[in-house]
């Protein structure tokens, strides 16, 4: 079976339980405060989930090696149903030690395939490589932290911001700078790459993208360590530079379709949210929200939408016509900027919390109504019975 059928709806079911407590919370219906348990679900689940889904189906294409096995699905799903169970106690190290061996599993699928591989991963795969190293090596720090082995602010700031911050946002530059092109019209989908004489590879064309990279981690520790605005800087320059060099992103997608279009604006909602706490830095956590909601998470979305449609042998028609595909991104972009927006009604700020948690819950319901019904039944192509 493939890893997205599977996985993508583990990941909306986390989508959603992860935001319901800031409903209840913000219209006073729970006293659970949700500080914690939403972004380590948010991310550790609904981001991971879509993540590996992704990663477990299109890595054996991009490398010419062999599919995901039943047990290494099996093994992935386990973990994650463990972690969501693990999300609901107060004591988060046994999350934190559940989402670092997810992230351990994934890593050593990737690297079975790579090591067999018949083709060459395309080169800003470097990315992924470094997403997935920021999220065990923040999972593990963050471990650490809930032990009481790491005292003081510094590590936990750090841990938690390349957990929920450079984890996803690696992987989007590592994926999205391949595939984002390719879905807009500009370029062709990268799967089937060839190999490269090494010393080429290495001077003039991966050396770059490890520079890159290296500014990415960089940023983190800039932030944590000398200058918070330092550190945006650095991640908003670098996202700038990688959307319009190589995203194209000041063109509107040639690509005909509803999902391209939308990708495409919630590539602007990632910049806009990465910006956004440069520009009004005492309300950075409440911009840098417009990136999470209108960018990472309607990206994966959209990316997920096309994965299911062609994966499925769907073709073009649903993107193409479907009303509730754009209605979806519609409700998630309010969403985004309902809570980016929210500190400016203080008077009325947890209820636009929770208006925003609600928005988000019926736009991914939305989403899955549309794609959740794909995932679970054999598409045109994969029927037994299509000739």
């Amino acid at each position: 079976m493939d890893p997205y059928r599977v996985l993508f709806p583990l990941g909306v079911f986390a989508a959603i339980l992860g935001t319901v407590p800031w409903v209840t919370f913000g219209f006073g219906l729970s006293n659970f405060y949700p500080g914690l348990f939403h972004p380590d679900l948010m991310m550790g689940g609904f981001l991971f989930a879509f993540s590996a889904g992704f990663l477990m189906t299109a890595i054996p294409q991009f490398t010419g090696s062999a599919v995901c096995r039943t047990w290494e699905l099996f093994l992935s799903a386990a973990i994650f149903v463990a972690l969501v169970a693990a999300s609901f106690f107060e004591y988060r190290f046994w999350f934190h030690v559940l989402s670092c061996f997810s992230l351990i599993s994934l890593v050593m699928f990737c690297i079975r395939r790579v090591l067999s591989r018949t083709n060459s991963p395309p080169r800003f795969f470097i990315f992924v490589g470094l997403g997935l190293l920021m999220g065990i090596v923040g999972s593990g720090l963050l471990a650490l932290c809930d032990l009481g082995w790491l005292v003081g602010g510094a590590w936990f700031g750090l841990a938690k911001l390349i957990y929920t911050q450079g984890m996803v946002l690696s992987l989007i530059l590592g994926v999205g700078t391949h595939l984002l092109p390719a879905i807009w019209g500009w370029a062709e989908l990268p799967i089937k790459a060839s190999k490269v004489d090494v010393s080429e590879s290495v001077l003039k064309v991966i050396g770059p993208v490890f520079v890159l990279a290296f500014v990415l981690a960089s940023s983190f520790i800039v932030e944590v360590k000398w200058s918070a605005v330092a550190g945006w800087v650095m991640r908003a320059i670098l996202v700038t530079f990688l959307s319009v060099n190589h995203w194209h992103i000041l063109r509107k997608p040639k690509a005909r379709g509803r999902l391209a279009f939308w990708l495409w604006i919630s590539a602007w909602a990632l910049l806009i949210g990465l910006w956004a706490p440069v520009l009004a830095p005492a309300y950075w956590v409440h911009g840098i929200h417009i990136a999470f909601i209108g960018g990472f998470g309607l990206m994966t979305l959209m990316v997920a939408s096309r994965v299911t449609l062609a994966h499925g042998g769907y073709g073009h028609r649903v993107e193409l016509r479907s009303r509730l595909l754009p209605a979806a991104a519609i409700i998630i972009l309010l969403s985004a900027f309902t809570r980016g927006l929210a500190p400016l009604v203080p008077q009325a700020y947890l209820h636009h919390l929770a208006y925003a948690a609600g928005t988000w819950i019926i736009g991914v319901l939305t989403w899955s109504f549309v794609f959740i019904p794909k995932m679970i039944r054999l598409g045109p192509k994969s029927s037994p019975h299509t000739h």
